[in-house]
C-alpha cells in the first residue's frame, strides 16, 4: 500500500511538470518580495490532457520498451520522474524545460530547497531564459534593499516529512541544516543584487560575521527564512538574514554574511551595484555596517604595522591580549610540571576531535566547487560533538562567532576537519560557555601537504550546574587563537550593548 501511495505522489509531481511543458505560457504570479512557499504539489487531472499528451504521461509512469517519443525527451522525462522529492516545490512564475537531458542533472537538486531555487535560477540563465520577475539594470544602477529581499517558508506544522528532515536526535531543530540553508539564501540574495546587463559576476562567501540564536525554536511551528542586502562596498556585500517562527515577529536566529564579487575572467575584485536604502531603518543599518567595515580596515592596518613583534610574528589585538596569552602560558608550564596540584585544568590538545572525508559531486555549488553551506554544516556538527564530549552533557548552540573562507575546496579533495575547545567562560546568566574552533584543511597526500581552507568559531553553552575545566594553551600559537577569539567576543559584547544595536 505504501509503495502505491508513493508512486501516486511522484506521479502527481511528474504530471504537473509535464503539464507545464505543454502549456509554456501559463504562469503563477510571484510576489514582488520573491516569497517562495515550500508546500506539497497540487494534483493535476490526467483526464484534462489531450489524448496525445495523456499517452506521454502514461509512458512516463510505465515506460514501454519502445516508443515513438524522441530519446532525448524520454530520457529527460524519466530523469524528472526519478528525481521528484516530495518536498521540493516553489511558487514560481516559470518552469524550466531543457531539451538536453544532461543539463537537467545538477548537484543542487540533492541539497536543500533554497539550494534547489539557487540552481534553478543558474540553470535558467545558462539556458538563456530571462527570469520574468526581475528587471535588467545597468551594472552601476543603484538598487534598493527591497529589490533583493527574499524569503522562504517551511510548513513544519503540516509536513511530517519536512520536520523529519530538519530534526536532530532529540527532536529539536537541526541547526546545521539551517546554517546550510542560510548560506544558500545569502548567495541567492547577493546574486539578485548583482544582476545586470553585463556578464554575471562570480559571487563568493568571504566570511560569516555572526549567527546568533536568540531563543529556542519549536520544530512544530512554521518558520520563515528571510533576508536582504544591508550594505554594499566597492566589491563586497553584507547580507542580513533572520529565521522567524510563525507565532512571533521576533526572530529566533539572525545572521550576517559577507560576499565579495570577482571578475569571471581575471578573478580580480569587481564592482557591485550600489545600494540605495529607502526607509530610515535601512539607512541607519547601512551607516552602522559602513562604520564597522571602516573600523575593521583600520584594525587591519594597525595589525600590519605592528607585525614585527618581539615575541612572534603573530598579529595580536593589542598589548593586553599579549599579556593575557603570556599568563595562560605560565599556567600551562605549571600544569606540565605539577599536574596533581593544578586542579581543574586541561590542555587544548586534550579536547581535540577530528574527522575527514572526500568531497563528493553532490556537494558542488554553481561554480563546481564545494558548497560553503555544506562545509559549515559539517564543521558545526563536529563542533557540537566536541562540546558534547568535553562537557559530558548535551550542549546548546548559542552562536557562530565568525567563519572565514581562506581558499576554495574542490570536488574530490580530501578534507580534514579538526575541532578544539579554545577556552571556556561564564555568561551573564551564569551559564558556562565553550568557545570552539574548527579548522578545515585540504590534504594533498600526493604532495604530502595540507592547505587551510576554512576557520569556524562556534559558541555552545552547558547547563549552569556543570563545572567545566579551564582550557590552557600549550604553545604561543594556541594562546594566540584563544586571545584573538576573546577579543572578538569582547567587541561583539560592546556592539550588543550599543543603543543602536538591533
Amino acid at each position: 500500500m505504501w509503495a502505491r501511495t508513493l508512486l501516486h505522489s511522484r506521479t502527481q509531481v511528474s504530471v504537473r511538470r509535464l503539464c507545464s511543458s505543454f502549456h509554456p505560457h501559463s504562469s503563477v504570479n510571484l510576489p514582488s518580495s520573491r516569497t517562495l512557499v515550500h508546500s506539497q504539489p497540487d494534483p493535476h487531472s490526467r483526464a484534462s490532457l489531450s489524448t496525445a499528451n495523456r499517452a506521454k504521461v502514461d509512458s512516463l509512469i510505465c515506460p514501454p520498451s519502445s516508443t515513438t517519443m524522441p530519446s532525448s525527451m524520454r530520457c529527460s522525462l524519466q530523469r524528472q520522474f526519478c528525481r521528484t522529492p516530495a518536498l521540493r516545490h516553489f511558487s514560481c512564475s516559470a518552469t524550466l524545460m531543457v531539451s538536453d537531458p544532461a543539463s537537467t542533472v545538477s548537484a543542487g537538486m540533492h541539497q536543500t530547497p533554497i539550494v534547489d531555487e539557487l540552481w534553478r535560477r543558474r540553470q535558467m540563465k545558462a539556458a538563456g531564459s530571462a527570469t520574468p520577475e526581475v528587471r535588467v539594470f545597468a551594472a552601476d544602477h543603484p538598487k534598493t534593499p527591497q529589490f533583493s529581499r527574499t524569503s522562504i517558508t517551511y510548513p513544519f506544522s503540516s509536513s511530517e516529512k519536512l520536520r523529519d528532515s530538519y530534526s536532530n536526535p532529540w527532536g529539536k531543530i537541526r541547526v546545521g541544516r539551517v546554517l546550510e540553508d542560510l548560506d544558500a539564501l545569502a548567495g541567492n540574495i547577493a546574486a539578485y543584487h548583482c544582476e545586470s546587463d553585463q556578464p554575471p559576476l562570480v559571487i563568493v562567501t568571504a566570511s560569516v560575521d555572526r549567527i546568533t540564536m536568540r531563543h529556542r525554536a519549536n520544530l512544530k511551528d512554521d518558520m520563515t527564512l528571510s533576508g536582504t542586502v544591508a550594505w554594499v562596498g566597492t566589491s563586497s556585500l553584507e547580507i542580513h538574514m533572520a529565521v522567524t517562527s510563525s507565532w512571533t515577529d521576533m526572530p529566533w536566529l539572525t545572521a550576517q554574511f559577507v560576499f565579495v564579487a570577482r571578475d569571471p575572467q581575471s578573478g580580480k575584485a569587481a564592482r557591485v551595484p550600489p545600494l540605495a536604502p529607502e526607509t530610515q531603518n535601512e539607512k541607519d543599518l547601512f551607516e552602522r555596517c559602513a562604520a564597522i567595515s571602516q573600523a575593521r580596515k583600520q584594525a587591519r592596518k594597525e595589525r600590519d604595522a605592528a607585525k614585527a613583534d618581539s615575541v612572534s610574528m603573530l598579529e595580536w589585538p593589542d598589548h593586553q591580549y599579549l599579556v593575557k596569552a603570556q599568563d595562560l602560558l605560565k599556567k600551562s608550564v605549571q600544569l606540565t610540571q605539577f599536574p596533581s596540584l593544578m586542579g581543574h585544568y586541561v590542555f587544548q590538545s586534550d579536547t581535540a576531535a577530528s574527522n575527514q572525508l572526500i568531497c563528493q559531486p553532490q556537494q558542488r555549488n554553481t561554480r563546481g566547487r564545494v558548497f560553503g553551506g555544506f562545509l559549515m554544516r559539517r564543521a558545526f556538527e563536529l563542533g557540537f560533538a566536541t562540546s558534547y564530549s568535553f562537557s559530558g552533557a548535551q550542549p546548546r548552540f548559542r552562536e557562530v562567532d565568525r567563519v572565514v573562507f581562506h581558499s576554495p575546496v574542490e570536488i574530490g579533495d580530501l578534507l580534514r576537519l579538526r575541532s578544539t575547545v579554545l577556552y571556556t567562560s561564564t555568561s551573564k546568566d551564569g551559564r558556562t560557555l565553550m568557545h570552539i574552533e574548527v579548522e578545515a584543511f585540504v590534504a594533498k597526500p600526493e604532495h604530502k601537504s595540507t592547505v587551510l581552507s576554512n576557520t569556524f568559531n562556534f559558541t555552545f553553552e552547558s547547563d549552569g550546574k556543570l563545572v567545566l575545566p579551564e582550557v590552557l594553551p600549550a604553545s604561543i600559537e594556541e594562546a594566540h587563537k584563544a586571545v584573538c577569539q576573546m577579543s572578538l567576543n569582547r567587541e561583539q559584547e560592546v556592539c550588543d550593548a550599543a543603543p543602536s544595536a538591533q
